[in-house]
């Protein structure tokens, strides 16, 4: 019975990629000294600003933009990261996640607790 490593694997696609001067994320071609493209660079950027203290993982989002640019400003404004935000309300930092990067819309009480929080009107009631 082989045991199979994914980590060792997915290091060594990095690797591989690195070589060939592709993005070690994705896979696209990359231009200079960067070893991910412009748009990999961009999602780690704008998520370790949101995670700062946990160790940054890549999730495959639906999207790679913010849709709720509205929430993603006040967090940034306030300093508030999306795992800090997923404690106080007592959802998972994905279901924070996909409210601001996948434009979903939480249910009414969620709303109530994030506008409460945050003391603003983010999401409006209905």
């Amino acid at each position: 019975m082989s045991s199979y490593d994914n980590a060792k694997a997915m290091r060594e696609l990095r690797k591989r990629r690195k070589e060939k001067k592709l993005c070690t994320r994705c896979g696209k071609p990359v231009f200079g000294v960067h070893v991910q493209c412009d748009a990999c660079r961009e999602y780690s950027r704008i998520y370790a600003l949101l995670h700062p203290k946990e160790k940054v993982i890549i999730r495959h989002l639906k999207s790679w933009e913010i849709k709720n640019k509205k929430l993603y400003d006040i967090l940034i404004k306030k300093r508030i990261t999306i795992p800090q935000l997923a404690k106080m309300i007592g959802v998972s930092s994905r279901s924070v996640d996909r409210w601001v990067f996948e434009g979903c819309i939480p249910k009414l009480e969620n709303r109530e607790k994030v506008n409460a929080y945050l003391n603003m009107e983010v999401f409006e009631l209905e």
